[in-house]
């Protein structure tokens, strides 16, 4: 034999080995038809999960808006509260002004003295400097 029918011989020994695996490689994989069918089901199944799960997103939503409505709510009362608070503390502090702008404190009189300074300021008796007082007992300030 010659050089080029052992070369040849090989050839069609290796393609005969490469058309086995070619027929192997056929049978283990799937037929169009086989890949419809697999692909029909699967979708099936997914169709028949999908309206539980939208039912389940479209409970999730409503759910979602009813906190979103509880919480804006709640923000609401909040604020008002404060704003309650707020304006109590601002009467209360502006009264504590007032009281201490017009404290007076009140001395009785004894028995037969007909004095005229019943009521005594407070304020007045701790003067400031830059105070000065008119003679109807107002208090100037500079």
């Amino acid at each position: 034999m010659s050089e080029r029918d052992l070369l040849i011989e090989r050839l069609e020994k290796k393609l005969a080995e490469k058309e086995r695996e070619l027929a192997e490689l056929k049978k283990m994989t799937y037929s169009r038809e086989d890949f419809e069918r697999i692909k029909e089901e699967i979708i099936s199944q997914i169709r028949a999960e999908i309206p539980d799960a939208s039912q389940k997103i479209s409970e999730l939503e409503s759910k979602i808006v009813e906190l979103r409505r509880a919480v804006e709510s709640v923000i609401n009362e909040v604020a008002y509260i404060k704003g309650e608070i707020k304006s109590l503390i601002e009467k209360e502090e502006s009264a504590e002004k007032v009281q201490t702008e017009e404290r007076v404190v009140y001395v009785p009189q004894h028995q037969g003295e007909g004095n005229k300074e019943d009521l005594i300021d407070t304020e007045r008796k701790e003067k400031p400097k830059g105070e000065e007082e008119d003679e109807d007992g107002i208090i100037i300030c500079d």
